[in-house]
């Protein structure tokens, strides 16, 4: 089996153009988590920063040491794919169908089809795999689990958002409202001053991970050493010194 953990902060290399395209940052999931469908590919260019997402259908052996892609159009802005799904569920708590608190997710299994396996999640201190098939519903945060070995559903209400209510004594009628343009920009740039969503939700799989070697600014100075382990604080120091890729790549 194949983990999350294994594939996240490898590097991706295109054999027609033989460059390092970028690190893989993210997984996306279908939206019911039962197969990883995208990569989220991270780039570092001095001070920009963009994200580009490839299928997993265009990646070669995700056991090797880099991942490799047959040409550089197969990694692509959101506004070019489909990335309608869940975000890596890593460090999110769950919850049993009473609420109990079951510990938080640290990494998931792959199956050779890139199906979901198993789910591994942590309370104090002991690990273990909860198999997808009893996942009842997720949040980006919050994943709710059915551990009572008997089938379960959850009944979903409409939701009222975009609908318009008529007035007592008005005709009965209710209209959804026409679905607002989005204008989609031509490049996704990580802009200056968004540290703590970056952080949030792009590296959070960074977190409580140790260094094993120095991380050093532009001039060579040593702003990480070597063993320290990485919190919120050190993944804003990296930013800050454009080193989030040499930080990802040396924290395990």
């Amino acid at each position: 089996m194949l983990k999350i953990s294994d594939i996240i902060g490898k590097r991706v290399v295109s054999l027609q153009s033989a460059e390092i395209e970028g690190i893989v940052l993210d997984v996306v999931f279908d939206d019911r988590m039962k197969s990883a469908k995208l990569l989220k590919v991270f780039n570092e260019d001095g001070e920009e920063v963009s994200e580009r997402f490839v299928q997993l259908r265009f990646v070669k052996n995700l056991d090797a040491d880099a991942l490799t892609v047959m040409n550089p159009v197969n990694l692509k802005p959101s506004w070019q794919v489909n990335v309608v799904g869940v975000k890596n569920p890593i460090n999110a708590e769950c919850f049993n169908q009473d609420g109990v608190l079951l510990g938080r997710v640290r990494d998931i299994e792959l199956s050779e089809k890139n199906e979901v396996a198993s789910i591994s999640v942590e309370k104090d201190g002991e690990v273990k795999k909860i198999l997808p098939n009893t996942l009842l519903n997720l949040s980006e945060s919050v994943l709710i689990f059915n551990d009572t070995g008997k089938k379960m559903t959850i009944k979903k209400s409409p939701s009222n958002k975009g609908v318009a209510i008529p007035l007592k004594g008005e005709e009965q009628k209710v209209s959804v409202m026409a679905e607002q343009k989005i204008s989609i920009p031509k490049r996704v740039i990580v802009e200056k001053g968004q540290d703590s969503e970056i952080i949030q939700n792009h590296f959070k799989y960074l977190l409580d991970k140790l260094l094993k070697k120095d991380i050093k600014d532009s001039k060579g100075k040593v702003i990480l050493f070597e063993g320290t382990k990485v919190g919120i604080d050190e993944i804003a120091i990296a930013k800050k010194s454009g080193r989030l890729v040499h930080l990802a790549l040396n924290a395990e």
